[in-house]
């Protein structure tokens, strides 16, 4: 549907463009009898599939017929790195790092960063993000702290007593068992001035007491629903289809509009050959912003991330 809308307005524009929707199911013998129509070999485009367990079949197909094909939702799709046809929009979350290590400095670099050593707890270990990040924050000469993770409140308070700057928190870990300990720990600290900074997947774990302090953290895709582009989408959405989209992160509506509107509006601009401008491509969707960097000799990631509070 979001597709559908980004194509009414591409059309009121001037733009000459023909739709085909094909249902392929969740099974091996659904997804193979799409991929069978002959009409498929004359798309100039295919975006899907949803499924992790179908993407290596989408894949295949693609690079055989030389056809630029969006996945949409998978972050694990190992054909990226050889297949030149494939373009991921959401990155895995290791593939982010270096983009976040320098918004992080960039966000922060007026801040004492304070980072939490938990070395004794391996599981969902983040120190590829801290290995990246300690020289961007030298590089940026942002002051930094190490701390273990025993009595973490009170030395965050002492810490915050004796600089001037206000405190951004970092543990590099999502490990469950650790973080409901981190939380009870983030209630007693006592200092106005200390804000954490958090890893996505911590809000599924519905820990209250993590939050229990400002929070920032990072994500592929956010939506401003006070903003007039995202007021006009819903608005059309209505218009189009007689009842209201669901106003929730991530809307998949707004996945497919704002996919829709970046691959057709480049398209129409570069060609089939767009990829060879993607270097300087930057999109502002309503929910997601595209910078699509080369990986290896295969296709396309998108490595745009939103940092918030």
């Amino acid at each position: 549907k979001g597709c559908i809308i980004a194509a009414d307005s591409l059309s009121k524009l001037g733009f000459n463009i023909d739709i085909h929707a094909f249902d392929i199911g969740k099974t091996h013998s659904q997804i193979t009898s799409v991929l069978n129509n002959p009409i498929l070999k004359q798309m100039d485009l295919i975006i899907g599939p949803a499924y992790q367990s179908q993407v290596s079949y989408v894949a295949k197909f693609a690079q055989e017929n030389k056809i630029r094909t969006v996945i949409p939702f998978s972050s694990n799709v190992p054909e990226i790195t050889t297949n030149k046809y494939l373009y991921q929009v959401v990155s895995p979350q290791k593939e982010q790092f270096p983009t976040l290590s320098e918004k992080f400095c960039e966000i922060f670099k007026d801040k004492h960063v304070i980072i939490s050593q938990t070395a004794s707890i391996t599981t969902y270990n983040k120190s590829g993000f801290t290995d990246l990040l300690l020289p961007q924050l030298e590089k940026n000469k942002i002051e930094y702290t190490f701390i273990d993770d025993h009595k973490i409140a009170s030395k965050i308070d002492s810490i915050s007593a004796l600089v001037e700057k206000e405190i951004i928190f970092l543990t590099p870990s999502s490990n469950e068992v650790l973080l409901n300990k981190l939380g009870e720990q983030l209630e007693l600290v006592t200092s106005k001035k200390v804000s954490v900074f958090a890893f996505p997947e911590w809000s599924g774990y519905q820990i209250d007491e993590l939050y229990s302090l400002p929070v920032y953290s990072f994500t592929s895709y956010y939506t401003n629903y006070q903003d007039a582009r995202t007021k006009r989408f819903f608005n059309s959405f209505i218009d189009k289809f007689g009842v209201p989209s669901v106003q929730q992160t991530p809307n998949y509506a707004l996945f497919g509009f704002d996919i829709f509107q970046f691959f057709i509006w480049n398209m129409n601009s570069y060609g089939k050959r767009f990829d060879k401008h993607l270097g300087y491509i930057n999109h502002k969707g309503i929910q997601m912003n595209f910078a699509f960097t080369k990986v290896n000799i295969g296709g396309y990631s998108n490595l745009r991330i939103i940092v918030q509070e």
